[in-house]
């Protein structure tokens, strides 16, 4: 007989790999519709603020504001997530989105009013995605690098639709429809988030986790709770992630973009589908990097895609072929020339798909690595992990174009340094996985510390966070 006459949502023994699946189906609809509305203003905003009498260089800030929101808003959601639980951030976060988006489509000729909008979007996605990957990280404990291959697929597709979902619905009606479209979907999700109830932790705050563990709430502030979750086992794959994701800020952000139609001559199509086919290597890799880092461990697989990553930089810039032996010959004919270049289009266009897939086993591991540092079954020190996740993450896509404006067309140059940066990186989580003697460090959620027969898997600033019955079976084993 079932243990509730309520629907199966309500239970967490009552079908709980269908529960599972609903949480998971939740945050790949959140991460595609989120990053659709995200990037769907890509190709029509810089023309529409060159209509409203504005330099082309607000379209860089407004984008920014998105990611600066994120992380100036993190300390603050999760302090919310804690006193008040996930299942209202996750819907609160959604409306946000969706009311920021239609905001920002008809309100549209305000600089201010667009970059509001736009930090407000960025705010609730902070409160939604913090509740919804701790939701899911604690359902999949066992299999967290699959499911986020499987969510940065979704995540590939919102991006990959975004500029043809907002260039087709822009040339339907203007400017305000993409956002209008989008922004209620959004808040159709928002309406859909009490079928989230009882899964998890979605309904208790951190006090009332800890009160069910037998084990005294804080009295710690959000900040003190990230503050203690920053252990070097932590930093140091979250190191390698604000790397990654700077480095796609790089590449998207003009910097090759620049060198393919200055030393290629690539049309705008042509720039399009080599930096799509990066992009679509990176999703579609996803599930399979994410596979693998369940298997070999999260620390492997990182290094693994931090080399291939730099591998790919050094191809595509100072050790390609087409450097090394560039024809300068003015003897050499026209047809020799174009040939040439077409055949480093192709060259280029191969080493690109290299880089997605280095960066898919680089970034899609490092929620599990980042996972594996802190105390399992707790869920403060989850949610706080979470928040440090978002704000790296976040923090490399506004360094990336910062970092692009500052190299500007030096791209040999650039992808030179950017390439030690990943070998030396590397070296550094190398000897990190060393000292804590598990070369396979994080595989199946195990901690990144080093553990003992009679020790338990925590640092001194963590401790309090680890329910007693959990720390006494550690510690009998």
């Amino acid at each position: 007989k079932s243990c509730c006459s309520s629907r199966w949502s309500r239970c967490g023994r009552c079908g709980p790999d269908m529960a599972k699946s609903v949480a998971l189906a939740a945050l790949c609809l959140v991460s595609f519709f989120s990053y659709l509305t995200v990037g769907m203003l890509a190709p029509f905003l810089p023309q529409h603020l060159a209509a409203m009498g504005l330099s082309r260089r607000w379209s860089g800030i407004i984008f920014s504001f998105y990611p600066i929101a994120v992380i100036a808003t993190t300390p603050t959601m999760n302090a919310l997530c804690a006193k008040y639980g996930r299942l209202p951030l996750i819907g609160l976060g959604l409306l946000a989105q969706g009311l920021s988006a239609i905001c920002f489509g008809l309100i549209n000729t305000s600089l201010v009013a667009l970059l509001l909008s736009r930090f407000t979007q960025g705010c609730g996605a902070s409160a939604c995605n913090l509740a919804m990957f701790a939701l899911v990280t604690d359902l999949y404990e066992e299999s967290l690098g699959f499911v986020s291959g499987l969510n940065e697929l979704f995540i590939g597709f919102g991006f990959s639709a975004g500029p043809l979902v907002g260039a087709v619905l822009y040339g339907a009606g203007g400017f305000p429809m993409p956002f209008l479209v989008c922004g209620n979907l959004l808040i159709v999700l928002a309406a859909f988030t009490p079928l989230l109830r009882g899964q998890g932790s979605s309904q208790q705050s951190s006090a009332e986790a800890a009160e069910s563990a037998s084990e005294p709430a804080t009295d710690e502030t959000a900040l003190q709770r990230l503050w203690s979750a920053c252990t070097r086992q932590l930093l140091v794959p979250a190191g390698l992630l604000l790397m990654g994701t700077a480095l796609w800020g790089v590449i998207d952000s003009g910097f090759y973009t620049v060198h393919a139609a200055d030393d290629l001559h690539l049309p705008q199509s042509g720039i399009g589908i080599n930096l799509a086919a990066a992009s679509a290597a990176y999703a579609l890799t996803g599930p399979l990097a994410g596979t693998a880092a369940d298997s070999i461990g999260y620390g492997s697989t990182m290094i693994l895609g931090g080399i291939t990553s730099g591998l790919s930089l050094m191809l595509l810039g100072p050790v390609s072929p087409f450097s090394l032996y560039s024809s300068s010959d003015p003897d050499s004919g026209l047809q020799q020339q174009q040939q040439q270049q077409q055949l480093q289009q192709w060259y280029e266009f191969a080493v690109l798909v290299l880089l997605g897939c280095g960066q898919a086993a680089l970034l899609i591991p490092s929620l599990g690595a980042m996972k594996s540092s802190i105390p399992a079954g707790n869920v403060a020190t989850t949610e706080a992990c979470i928040s440090l996740f978002n704000a790296f993450q976040q923090m490399g896509l506004v360094i990336g174009p910062l970092a692009s404006s500052v190299l500007g067309s030096a791209f040999i140059f650039g992808d030179a340094a950017m390439a030690i940066t990943f070998f030396a990186y590397v070296l550094v989580f190398s000897g990190q996985l060393r000292r804590t003697g598990r070369n396979n460090s994080g595989q199946k959620g195990e901690s990144l510390l080093p553990t003992s027969p009679n020790s338990t898997i925590l640092t001194p600033s963590l401790e309090h966070g680890l329910p007693r019955s959990i720390s006494r079976s550690r510690s009998v084993s």
